[in-house]
């Protein structure tokens, strides 16, 4: 519970692949660790197949999925990607990425594609160091001033268990 209350940032789906082996998972840990070069910071169970897939690979996409996507991202998290191709269950259209071999979630708001860095142990966690290579996001999302559009982008939040929002208003 009590990371709960720290924690209701947006929700990404967090995209690897490596040879002819690509998982999509849900992921609400994580966190912006540097401007200057741009890095990113998630914490991932060793356990899923996903942070294998990232350390074959050595890179992985954060796909910004919407409100609309909510029920997928509900059902990304309920399978495991080793038993079972995500994308084909449940009808995942992707893309390719500019700058990674894992896909990039077509109907998402926005893209970070990003290469590893490094990872350090954190109790049942490992957090992943990750660089952004390329940052993508549907048009009308971000403002000239680089702040988010929260109307138009409408990003789901992960409140705990199944549970979600979305920020509905600047103050």
């Amino acid at each position: 519970v009590s990371t709960r209350l720290i924690n209701h940032g947006p929700m990404v789906l967090v995209t690897s692949a490596y040879k002819d082996k690509k998982n999509i998972m849900p992921l609400a840990w994580l966190m912006p660790a540097s401007h200057t070069p741009r890095l990113v910071a998630i914490a991932i169970v060793p356990k899923r197949f996903t942070y294998e897939l990232i350390e074959k690979s050595k890179e992985f996409v954060l796909n910004i999925p919407s409100v609309a996507q909510k029920e997928m991202v509900r059902k990304c998290g309920s399978m495991s990607g080793r038993d079972k191709d995500k994308f084909m269950e449940l009808q995942i259209k992707t893309m390719p990425a500019f700058k990674s071999q894992a896909p990039l979630v077509e109907d998402c708001v926005a893209h970070l594609e990003c290469t590893y860095v490094s990872q350090s142990k954190a109790g049942d966690h490992v957090i992943i160091l990750g660089e952004i290579k390329a940052a993508s996001a549907n048009e009308g999302i971000v403002n000239s001033h680089g702040v988010v559009d929260l109307k138009r982008a409408q990003m789901l939040h992960h409140l705990g268990s199944t549970y979600f929002s979305t920020l509905d208003r600047e103050v």
